[in-house]
């Protein structure tokens, strides 16, 4: 996501959808972090596609996970965190279908250095 994107995204979509997110709805994008930010218990939260699924992974600073889970559609409510979004390396896509749907992405303030980092990759975070 861009800085423009961001921006655009301050501008919540009222909500008008199914209240899971499928992988059908995802077609086109790539392989990779869809989401990435933390709960509040500062747990990593890593949503992301991959094998024609949708994976939700939470693990700890170590590295322990928390809770994973996959499929081919998730809850909606079930694929944000509850603390905060990082929004570089997020899909302005998904962010879209979640508001679409009601669901809040809580996401913390736009960063250019962390943009410069998630540029041109596809990954962030651990995979289960």
């Amino acid at each position: 996501m861009n800085l423009n994107e961001y921006e655009e995204l301050a501008r919540p979509v009222p909500p008008s959808a199914p209240v899971s997110i499928s992988v059908d709805e995802l077609e086109g994008l790539r392989e990779g972090t869809l989401l990435y930010g933390y709960t509040c218990d500062r747990d990593s939260f890593h949503v992301y596609l991959t094998d024609g699924l949708l994976h939700r992974f939470v693990y700890s600073y170590d590295g322990t996970r928390t809770s994973y889970v996959a499929g081919t559609s998730l809850p909606a409510r079930d694929i944000v965190p509850n603390k905060r979004v990082y929004p570089e390396p997020t899909s302005v896509e998904l962010v879209r279908l979640l508001w679409a749907r009601g669901v809040d992405v809580p996401l913390t303030r736009y960063s250019d250095e962390r943009a410069a980092l998630a540029m041109g990759h596809a990954w962030h975070g651990k995979v289960k």
